[in-house]
């Protein structure tokens, strides 16, 4: 009975010591690089004008140009409910919007980037 506890012991201490080892390896080669985005456009507009918002998506120190999705949130202050999704266009690796905001006010512009 002893002879059995003690396998039974040894062979789970084995399987646990090969199992974490393997484990630490794949995890220290898989770490995730950071997803970055740079939204840049105009700060003012006036009613009726067109403006131009653009997006630089990178993963680490690689420009992203193939992103599976990449979308513009806009809305109106106060009125986040209410807000319109538009998709990005994407010109020599940087996602483009272009809009044209119809009344006075203050207006958010955030990106919503899926890629890697």
């Amino acid at each position: 009975m002893k002879k059995m506890l003690v396998v039974l012991l040894f062979s789970a201490f084995l399987l646990n010591g090969c199992g974490s080892g393997e484990n630490k390896a794949n995890t220290a080669a898989e770490t995730p690089e950071v997803l970055d985005v740079k939204l840049t456009g105009p700060e003012k507009v006036n009613p009726g004008e067109s403006a131009v918002y653009e997006a630089a998506v990178s993963y680490g120190d690689e420009a992203v140009t193939d992103a599976d999705e990449v979308e513009f949130e806009v809305w109106k202050e106060g009125e986040k409910d209410a807000s319109h999704m538009f998709k990005a266009k994407q010109e020599k690796g940087v996602y483009r919007l272009e809009t044209t905001f119809k009344e006075d006010g203050v207006y958010t512009v955030q990106s919503h980037v899926t890629a890697k």
